[in-house]
């Protein structure tokens, strides 16, 4: 984590202090690297390069469990592991522990958890205070995202929803472009260009 080097989109994406967010850009870009790399800014204390908020749970939500070994994979090769608890136990290729995987990190380094859940399981309770989505979901899923982290965030306050997706597929994105539209979503793009790649 500590030598990422941001792209400008990736960066534009990471310091943007909205609520809520979203990355769009095609194929290797690197959304979900961008993606891991902001829970691990807010998980870990002090690690923000512009916010001061750290997240005491944080959810990664992927579109499938194949789709999350993946990610659970880049996420795992980011995080400075002298952070993680002893019993956060990482299999290549697996991803972590647990049924429903969960990151555990040492009190000394804020105590926080990333659960990682995938769009059609589990969103309907709890509160957090980021939600991570990895490429499109459902209308549906995604506003139980938004509840899970009406007040999840800093002092009661909204939580944070970071999207990072490439708009194709089988998954109905007019919601998402109607929000953005609607100025409901701050979009950063990442086109594919050799500047932002």
């Amino acid at each position: 984590m500590s030598y990422i080097c941001l792209t400008p989109p990736q960066k534009q994406f990471v310091e943007d202090p909205s609520r809520i967010k979203i990355l769009l850009g095609g194929n290797q870009v690197g959304k979900t690297l961008s993606l891991c790399y902001l829970i691990l800014c807010h998980v870990l204390p002090g690690r923000h390069p512009t916010l001061d908020e750290h997240v005491k749970e944080a959810w990664l939500i992927c579109y499938s469990h194949e789709q999350s070994r993946t990610i659970q994979g880049k996420l795992y090769e980011l995080i400075p592991k002298h952070t993680l608890k002893e019993d956060c136990v990482f299999q290549k290729g697996k991803g972590f522990k647990g049924l429903v995987p969960v990151v555990r990190f040492k009190e000394e380094f804020g105590g926080s958890i990333i659960r990682i859940k995938t769009a059609g399981t589990g969103l309907e309770s709890g509160t957090c205070g980021m939600v991570a989505i990895d490429e499109p979901i459902s209308a549906d899923a995604y506003n139980s995202c938004i509840a899970r982290t009406f007040r999840g965030g800093k002092n009661g306050k909204r939580g944070i929803v970071a999207i990072s997706m490439t708009p194709v597929g089988s998954v109905d994105c007019t919601y998402i472009k109607d929000l953005i539209e609607n100025g409901d979503i701050s979009c950063t793009k990442a086109p594919l260009t050799l500047q932002a790649t």
